[in-house]
């Protein structure tokens, strides 16, 4: 069936000034898409059918576009059955682009890549690393401004200004991934439309160390959890006191504390917020709350029982008790000259005391914590035992509370 392509007027999206919007209408495979034009055009310039007068301003400019789209119909003609109508209106606007050949601002691209991200975090993240390079190659840059040889001097230049080998690789990867998403959008191989480059073709991100390691033995735990605190402030214990929490817990995460619905029967139910969306059995997790553990769900009661703690009730968005809490723990750090205190290191020690003291396998220190298998196969065919992250737990409570193996 021929792909045909028109100039409508829709006379019931009439604007606030009185003129109507041309767009071009394209038909292909019994499917309509429209293509939204700059022209406009008043009631007087349209028939009775709403088509436009030869005697519009508009008559011309329209009839140049839509000869212009014929003619992009007309170099794929061979192959239009093989697209769809969503496809092939895609390709016209690469086109029209690359004809244009009208800069494509990273600023724009990335501020839609923004609105686009749910996940708190990674928004921020996202937001961050963009604000950083348009400081550097300015807020007008172009995804074709962009060199090599600029990316090389923006490196150099966040490693001038202190930025750690982890920072400056986190930045380039998010950047590159930017220019990929940008290259998704607007480049068609197939079609030899290349409107994004790609300078990070030959570039070598730079190497990280492996971090050191952010996990105490059972002693130094052990004494976090026996220390006067009283110097603290209320706000700051809370934070001291999720380090703990994690930590009966199985290492759970901040956001996960957070969100954790109230126990029932003596078990905490609830899906790792990290990854829930990413993994087929939501990241689940049912785990026993421990005698040691009650003490805190008590402190910090949710009066109304829907969730385990509650801190919902004073901190309205999980990714921001997240961020409060690291701001604690680095006036903690201060206050009490505990240097290597972070929101990791209840997670980092559980796994490192479970494996090094009490010899737990590492298959069973993952499924404890909600980490995902290597077998995945295998796992397709067994139910999950909960019991079995119970009974690690409590070995590695009555270790570092009671030194008992």
């Amino acid at each position: 069936m021929a792909t045909t392509i028109n100039a409508v007027v829709r006379p019931n999206q009439k604007k606030s000034d009185g003129t109507f919007n041309v767009k071009l209408r394209i038909i292909h495979q019994r499917k309509s898409a429209y293509l939204t034009t700059s022209h406009y055009v008043k009631k007087n310039e349209l028939d009775k059918e709403f088509r436009i007068k030869q005697n519009s301003p508009a008559y011309i400019p329209v009839a140049k576009d839509l000869e212009k789209i014929r003619n992009i119909i007309g170099e794929i003609s061979f192959d239009l059955d093989q697209y769809s109508i969503n496809e092939l209106v895609e390709i016209i606007n690469k086109k029209i682009n690359a004809s244009c050949n009208k800069p494509i601002l990273i600023k724009d691209f990335s501020d839609d890549m923004e609105k686009s991200i749910v996940v708190y975090g990674t928004k921020k993240y996202h937001h961050y690393t963009i604000a950083k390079a348009l400081r550097f190659f300015g807020e007008e840059s172009t995804f074709k401004g962009i060199t090599p040889s600029k990316i090389l001097e923006y490196e150099r230049y966040l490693r001038s200004i202190g930025n750690k080998e982890s920072t400056i690789n986190y930045i380039m990867k998010r950047l590159s991934y930017i220019f990929k998403c940008a290259r998704e959008k607007y480049n068609d191989e197939d079609n030899g439309i290349f409107l994004i480059p790609n300078p990070f073709s030959k570039y070598h991100f730079p190497k990280i160390l492996a971090p050191k390691k952010r996990s105490w033995d059972a002693a130094e735990f052990k004494k976090y959890i026996d220390r006067d605190i009283s110097i603290l402030s209320t706000r700051r214990v809370i934070a001291y006191d999720i380090v703990i929490i994690s930590f009966l817990l199985c290492g759970a995460n901040c956001a996960d504390i957070y969100e954790m619905p109230y126990p029932v029967n003596g078990y905490i139910h609830y899906f790792r917020k990290k990854t829930r969306n990413r993994r087929d059995d939501g990241a689940e997790m049912i785990i026993k709350v421990q005698p040691e553990l009650l003490n805190y769900i008590s402190k910090y009661e949710d009066p109304y029982k829907k969730r385990a703690f509650n801190f919902y009730l004073s901190y309205n968005d999980c990714d921001r008790f997240s961020d409060w809490i690291c701001g604690m723990i680095k006036h903690i750090r201060r206050i009490l000259s505990i240097p290597d205190l972070t929101t990791y290191v209840a997670r980092h020690t559980w796994a490192t005391i479970a494996y090094n003291d009490l010899r737990i396998s590492k298959d069973d220190i993952a499924f404890c914590l909600i980490h995902a298998s290597n077998h995945k196969i295998t796992e397709f065919y067994i139910k999950p035992d909960y019991m079995k992250v119970d009974e690690i737990n409590r070995k590695v409570i009555d270790w570092v509370y009671y030194g008992k193996k």
